[in-house]
C-alpha cells in the first residue's frame, strides 16, 4: 500500500480579520493494490517549521476518489459592528469535488447590501444598521456530503453617537423666548454636556433666564446682554460628537422692506398679497382695504407675511395696506389689486384615433378680459411639454396664431395627450385631447436570453406599446458567427413573451425580434448577448449525391456542400467511399467544405459502382449512416456508326418536311460506351461548311426521321449520328439535298411613322428570313373595338374591295418599305397587318396598332427646302415621326414687303408645292400651312429670292463641275442600263416594261406624263433657259450667280424621304394591273415615245 501526504499552508503574511497566521492542513491519501482510495482529512491545522519562508505550495493527485466537505478555517464568531459602517465574516472549506457554499441569516431575509465574495468564502455586509444584527451562517455541501456542514456567526451592532436634532442658530428680539435642542442617540448611550461661550454650563456665569430641561436649553424674556455662544457635546465608547451655534439679541423698530405691489388675478381664482417686514422682537402685522377696511372675515388667511383671498370676486377690487408694529414703532405700504374676467377655452381639440400616416387637426379657440386680450395666446403642448412651431422637420405645425395645430403625416410616437393653453398672463385655461395612432407595434423591450445550453436557448422579452392594435406575432431573427447578415428564424402566433429554439452545435448566436399587428411590422428590439454552443458530430451527412457520367474513364461525384452552420465542429471534411462491382473498396478526403465535387481516376468505361459520402468532424461522423448510391464511370464515344443513310422516296418532300432513313446500330453499353440515348441529324449549308452546325433529334426508337423546317431555298448536307447520354458517334455518310422555296418570315421593324385623322404612314423593313425570293407585300388593317376587332378589310394589291393607287414604296437610302394606309375613320384605334410574300405563299403576320388623330390641331410643318427658279420656287416640307398630319397642306407666299398672302394649291398627294408666276430676281416670304377641318398649323416664314435667267444660264454652261457631272451621270446610266441587261436575262425578276405590254400599251401610245409625281405645272419651268434637261438635273440651287447641284441630286425633285399623302388617297386604279403589279413609277399620265427613248427616261424607270 502506498501514502501521499497532501498539505495546504496559508501564508504567513495573511491576516484574516486582524489575525496573522500560518495554518496548515494535512490530508492522508493512502491506496491498496486494488487502488482503492483511503482518506484521511486534521481538522485542526498541523505545525509544520518553515524556518521564516512562507509556504504557498499544495499537491494534488488526481485519481477517481472524491472528498467529503469540511470546514477548514473560519472567522471570529462574534461580530461587532458600528452602524454605517462593515461587517465580514469568512469560512473556508475543503472537499473534492469543490464543495458549494452558501450563506443565510436566521430568522430574516439578505437584502441588496449583504455581498458574498466571488468565491463564496466571505460575506460583507456593507452600511450596518441596527436592524442587521442577529445570527449567519455559513454552509457547505458537494457530491460526497449531502448534509452541510454550518459555521455560524452572532453579530451586533452598536453605534457612535449622532444627532436626531442639532441646535441652530437664533435670533431674537429682547423679551422673547427661545430654546436650543441637542437630541442625540448612540449605542451605549451618549452623556449629553452644555457648553456657554466654551465653559461648561456649571462653571459659567448664572443666568436666572436659563434652565435645562433634558436635552434642551430653554431662554425666556431675554435681554439684550443675552448674546452669547452655546456648545452641545454628546459622547459614547466609540466616539463624540459636538455642535456650536449663537444666540443673538436685537432690539429693532418694524420696518416693511417690500409692499403688496400692483396684482392681477382673475374672478374665482386665489391670489395671495406679500408683505415682506422685520423688526425685533417680531412685529405684527395688519391689513386694511383702502384704507378704512380692516381684513378678518373667513375668506381672508394670514400668515407673518401674507394674506390669502380665496376665489375672488369682481368686488375685490382696491388697494391694500399692510402695517407692521412692535414695541419700537411701526411702518406700512399699499399695493393695488385688480380682478379681470376669466379666461376660457370655448373650442376644445376633440380626441382623435387614426391610422399612422393620415393627417391630425386640433382646433383652439378661447375668450380672455377685454382688457387683457391682447396679451391672449395659446400654447401647445404634447404630454405637458411646449410644442415649437415646425417641430418634428415641419411635421408639426402650429396655424392660424395658434388656433390650429397641424400634423401633417402621423406616426406611432405623434400619440400623446396634446393640450391647448390660453394663457393672457394673469391666468389661464386648458383644454386637453387625445390623440391615438393606430401603427405598426413599438419594437419589444429588454430582449434576454433565459436559458442557453443543451443545443437549446430560451428568450424572454417584454411587449413593447402595440399602438391601439393588438400584437398579432413575433418574429424571431438569428445570427451566427457563419452568417453576414440575421435571418428569420420562426415566427410567433398570439401574445407571448418566451420561445424556446433548439441550436446548431459549435456556433455563436445572437438573436433580435420584431412584433407585428394588422397594420404592419415594428423595428428591431435590441440584440442579444452571445449564446454559444459546443460542438458535436454532424447531424447529417451531405445530400442530393449525384454521381455524373460525362468523363471518360473517370468516376465524378457530386454533392450539395454542407454549410458552415451545419458541420457542428472544428476539423470537418467529406469522406467518400467507393465501391466496384467485384467488391473493392477505397476511400477518400474532401477537407474543404466548398468543394462538392469528386473526379477519381478509374481507368474503364461505363462500369458500375457504390458510392458514399460521409461528413465527419473531431469528435465523429453523423450518427446516421450514410446513403449508398449507385452509377457508373464515365461514358465514351459510340463504337457504331449508323450506316445508309438516304432520302426517304416514300416520304413526302416539300419546304417544310423532308423523310429520311437509315439502318439501326447496336444499342448495347458495350457499343454504346454508355446508355443509348437515340440518333441525331445533323446539317448545315454546303456554301458553309466552316459554320457550326445545326442539329434535329430524333427518338431512341426511331430509323426513319421526317425533320421539320429545315431552311427553306437552301442547299444543305446532312448526316446521321447515333448517341449515348453525353457522346455522339462518327458521322454517317452525308447527303447533300436542296429545299425548296419557302414562305418569308415576318417583316422587321414595322412601325407608325406619323398619323391623322384619316390616314396612317407605316414603314417596314424585308424580313430576316426571307426564304426565297420575296414578289411583294400584302397589307391588310381592321378596326379595334374594346378587346375584339371588327371584320378585316384588305388592302393587297391583289384585292378589290378598297382601290389602292400604290404598293409600298422601296426607300433606298433607309433600306425599308413606307406605305400611307387611307380612308380611316377619325379617333379609332385600328390594327395594321403585314405579310412578305414568296411565290409559296405568304409569310408569317406582323402588325402595328395604332390610333387615327381626332380632328384637332395638326403638327406645324418644318420648312425642309425652297429651291427657287426663274418664276418659280419648288417648296418642300417635312413630316416627322409621331406628327400629327393636316387633311391637305399649301403654301402661302407675298412678294417681301408687301402685305398680304396668297395662296398655292392644295396638297393632299406631295410633300412639297410648285408656286408659278413669280417675278425673276425677286424675294419671296413662303410658308407652309397644315390644315385639318377647322384648326391650321403654319410654319415659320423662309425668305427665298428667284433666279436671274442669264446668271442661271451662264453659270450652267461654263461650269467646270457641270461637264464632270455630265460625264458621271452618263456612266451611271450606262452601268444601269448594264445591270437591267442582266437581271432581265435570269427571268425570274419583275420586269415592268413587260408588265405594262401585257396590258396593250405600247410606248408610241404614252403621252406626256409626270416625272417621279411633279404634276403638269412644272411645264411651267424654263428648263430650256436653264440649259439643262429637267431629267438629268434634279434639283438646282443658285449661289453667288453660279447654278450648284446639291448632293442628293439623283433624288426626287424636291421630294421629301415621306411619302405624299394624296397618292394614298388617289382612285385611278389603272396603276395596277391585274396581278396587282405596281407601275406607279410612271406617273399619273402617259408618257410620249420621245420621252421613253430618251435617256434620262431610262433612267427614271430604272
Amino acid at each position: 500500500m502506498s501514502t501521499i501526504f497532501i498539505v495546504l499552508c496559508l501564508p504567513a503574511n495573511l491576516t484574516l480579520y486582524g489575525h496573522a497566521r500560518t495554518a496548515c492542513f494535512a490530508c492522508y491519501l493512502s491506496f491498496d493494490e486494488d487502488r482503492n482510495s483511503h482518506k484521511s482529512l486534521t481538522d485542526h491545522p498541523v505545525s509544520i517549521n518553515n524556518k521564516g519562508e512562507n509556504v504557498e505550495e499544495v499537491w494534488y493527485f488526481i485519481g477517481e476518489s472524491v472528498n467529503g466537505v469540511s470546514l477548514l478555517w473560519r472567522s471570529d464568531a462574534n461580530v461587532l459592528g458600528l452602524k454605517n459602517g462593515e461587517a465580514k465574516f469568512m469560512c473556508i472549506f475543503a472537499g473534492k469535488a469543490t464543495p458549494d457554499i452558501v450563506w443565510k441569516r436566521k430568522g430574516g431575509k439578505m437584502n441588496s447590501r449583504m455581498e458574498v465574495s466571488e468565491h463564496g468564502q466571505e460575506l460583507i455586509i456593507k452600511d450596518l444598521e441596527f436592524a442587521d444584527k442577529g445570527e449567519y451562517e455559513c454552509s457547505a455541501t458537494n457530491d460526497v456530503t449531502s448534509t452541510p456542514v454550518v459555521a455560524t456567526f452572532t453579530l451586533q451592532v452598536e453605534a457612535r453617537p449622532y444627532f436626531v436634532k442639532e441646535p441652530l442658530d437664533v435670533t431674537i428680539g429682547v423679551e422673547e423666548n427661545t430654546e436650543f435642542f441637542c437630541m442625540v442617540e448612540g449605542i451605549p448611550a451618549s452623556d449629553v454636556n452644555w457648553f456657554i461661550n466654551g465653559q461648561p454650563i456649571n462653571e459659567a456665569p448664572p443666568n436666572p433666564r436659563r434652565t435645562i430641561q433634558k436635552d434642551r436649553l430653554v431662554f425666556k424674556n431675554v435681554t439684550d446682554g443675552d448674546s452669547q455662544v452655546i456648545q452641545c457635546k454628546a459622547s459614547n465608547k466609540h466616539g463624540s460628537l459636538m455642535a456650536d451655534v449663537y444666540l443673538n439679541v436685537l432690539a429693532l423698530k418694524a420696518l416693511v422692506t417690500e409692499g403688496p405691489g400692483k396684482v392681477k388675478v382673475a374672478e374665482g381664482n386665489s391670489v395671495t398679497l406679500k408683505c415682506e417686514h422685520n423688526g425685533k422682537p417680531d412685529p405684527a402685522l395688519k391689513w386694511m382695504k383702502n384704507n378704512v377696511q380692516p381684513l378678518n372675515t373667513d375668506r381672508y388667511e394670514f400668515t407673518h407675511n401674507t394674506v390669502l383671498i380665496k376665489d375672488v370676486l369682481k368686488k375685490d377690487n382696491g388697494k391694500y395696506t399692510c402695517i407692521s408694529s412692535n414695541r419700537f414703532g411701526s411702518d406700512n405700504k399699499t399695493g393695488e389689486l385688480i380682478v379681470r374676467k376669466k379666461t376660457k377655452v370655448t373650442l376644445r381639440p376633440v380626441e382623435r384615433s387614426l391610422a399612422y400616416g393620415e393627417g391630425a387637426i386640433f382646433n383652439c379657440l378661447a375668450t380672455s378680459d377685454p382688457s387683457e386680450q391682447q396679451f391672449l395666446e395659446k400654447l401647445w403642448y404634447k404630454n405637458g411639454e411646449r410644442i415649437n412651431n415646425n417641430d418634428d422637420d415641419g411635421n408639426i405645425q402650429i396655424l392660424e396664431n395658434g388656433d390650429t395645430l397641424s400634423i401633417v403625416k402621423t406616426s406611432s410616437k405623434d400619440s400623446a395627450n396634446y393640450s391647448c393653453v390660453a394663457d393672457n398672463k394673469v391666468d389661464s385655461d386648458t383644454g386637453i385631447s387625445q390623440l391615438k395612432v393606430k401603427a405598426p407595434p413599438d419594437p419589444p423591450r429588454d430582449l434576454t436570453i433565459k436559458t442557453c445550453g443543451n443545443l437549446k436557448v430560451t428568450l424572454f422579452w417584454r411587449p413593447g406599446f402595440d399602438n391601439y392594435l393588438p400584437i398579432s406575432n413575433y418574429v424571431i431573427y438569428s445570427k451566427t458567427n457563419y452568417d453576414n447578415a440575421y435571418k428569420k428564424m420562426n415566427e410567433l402566433l398570439g401574445d407571448v413573451n418566451e420561445y424556446e429554439q433548439r441550436l446548431s452545435a459549435f456556433a455563436n448566436y445572437t438573436f433580435k425580434i420584431k412584433a407585428r399587428n394588422q397594420l404592419g411590422e415594428s423595428v428591431f428590439s435590441n440584440i442579444t448577448p452571445i449564446c454559444s454552443t459546443k460542438a458535436a458530430i454532424p447531424e447529417q451527412h451531405p445530400t442530393n449525391v449525384r454521381i455524373i457520367e460525362n468523363k471518360t474513364r473517370k468516376l465524378v461525384i457530386e454533392w450539395d456542400p454542407v454549410e458552415p452552420i451545419d458541420q457542428n465542429g472544428p476539423g470537418f471534411m467529406y469522406v467518400i467511399i467507393t465501391q466496384d462491382k467485384a467488391g473493392n473498396k477505397s476511400s477518400y478526403q474532401v477537407t474543404d467544405w466548398k468543394t462538392t465535387r469528386k473526379e477519381i481516376d478509374v481507368g474503364n468505361i461505363y462500369k458500375e459502382y457504390k458510392v458514399q459520402v460521409k461528413a465527419v468532424n473531431s469528435k465523429g461522423e453523423a450518427a446516421i449512416p450514410p446513403l449508398i448510391y449507385r452509377g457508373h464511370s464515365g461514358m465514351g464515344v459510340p463504337t457504331v456508326v449508323p450506316g445508309n443513310f438516304e432520302v426517304d422516296p416514300d416520304a413526302p418532300y416539300t419546304h417544310e418536311t423532308i423523310g429520311l432513313r437509315w439502318d439501326t446500330v447496336d444499342m448495347s453499353a458495350e457499343a454504346m460506351q454508355g446508355k443509348f440515348d437515340g440518333y441525331k441529324i445533323r446539317y448545315w449549308h454546303m456554301d458553309q461548311p466552316d459554320k457550326e452546325e445545326k442539329e434535329e433529334e430524333a427518338t431512341v426508337e426511331s430509323k426513319i426521321r421526317r425533320t421539320v423546317r429545315l431552311p427553306p431555298n437552301s442547299d444543305l448536307q446532312l448526316d446521321v449520328v447515333a448517341r449515348n447520354t453525353y457522346f455522339d458517334s462518327n458521322g454517317s455518310n452525308k447527303i447533300n439535298i436542296t429545299t425548296p422555296e419557302g414562305v418569308p418570315g415576318p417583316v422587321q421593324s414595322l412601325e407608325s411613322m406619323y398619323r391623322s385623322g384619316h390616314f396612317v404612314k407605316i414603314k417596314w423593313e424585308k424580313p430576316k428570313e426571307e426564304n426565297g425570293e420575296i414578289i411583294g407585300y400584302d397589307i391588310e388593317y381592321e378596326e379595334i373595338k374594346g378587346l375584339f376587332t371588327s371584320s378585316v378589310i384588305g388592302l393587297g394589291v391583289d384585292k378589290k374591295s378598297i382601290p389602292v393607287q400604290s404598293e409600298p414604296e422601296w426607300v433606298a437610302e433607309r433600306n425599308r418599305y413606307e406605305l400611307g394606309v387611307p380612308g380611316l375613320e377619325l379617333n379609332t384605334n385600328y390594327r395594321i397587318k403585314v405579310w412578305a410574300k414568296t411565290r409559296t405563299g405568304r409569310g408569317e403576320i406582323e402588325f402595328v396598332d395604332v390610333k387615327t388623330a381626332p380632328e384637332n390641331m395638326p403638327t406645324v410643318p418644318y420648312i425642309l427646302d425652297a429651291l427657287p427658279a426663274k418664276t418659280s420656287i419648288n417648296v418642300s416640307w417635312q413630316i416627322n415621326k409621331g406628327d400629327v398630319a393636316g387633311y391637305h397642306y399649301f403654301v402661302e407666299y407675298r412678294k417681301y414687303g408687301e402685305h398680304k398672302f396668297e395662296s398655292g394649291p392644295l396638297e393632299k398627294r406631295n410633300t412639297w408645292s410648285v408656286i408659278n408666276n413669280l417675278t425673276s430676281g425677286s424675294s419671296y416670304e413662303v410658308k407652309v400651312v397644315a390644315e385639318s377641318g377647322n384648326f391650321k398649323a403654319r410654319s415659320e416664314i423662309k425668305l427665298v429670292t428667284t433666279a436671274k435667267t442669264d446668271e442661271v444660264a451662264s453659270a450652267v454652261y461654263n461650269a467646270e463641275w457641270f461637264i464632270i457631272m455630265m460625264v458621271v451621270l452618263a456612266l451611271l446610266i450606262l452601268i444601269l442600263f448594264i445591270v437591267c441587261l442582266v437581271k432581265r436575262s435570269r427571268g425570274d425578276k419583275y420586269h415592268v416594261q413587260e408588265k405594262e405590254k401585257l396590258r396593250g400599251l405600247e410606248n408610241d401610245e404614252k403621252k406626256t406624263a409626270q416625272y417621279n409625281g411633279f404634276n403638269d405645272k412644272m411645264a411651267t419651268w424654263d428648263f430650256d433657259e436653264l440649259g439643262v434637261s429637267f431629267f438629268k438635273l434634279k434639283k438646282l440651287v443658285i449661289v453667288d450667280k453660279v447654278l450648284v447641284v446639291p448632293d442628293d441630286y439623283d433624288k426626287g425633285p424636291l421630294e421629301s424621304d415621306k411619302d405624299s399623302l394624296e397618292e394614298y388617297a388617289d382612285p385611278d386604279p389603272s396603276r395596277f394591273n391585274e396581278d396587282g403589279s405596281f407601275i406607279g413609277q410612271y406617273g399619273a399620265e402617259k408618257m410620249t415615245a420621245s420621252d421613253v427613248a430618251a435617256p434620262s427616261a431610262m433612267h427614271t424607270f430604272v
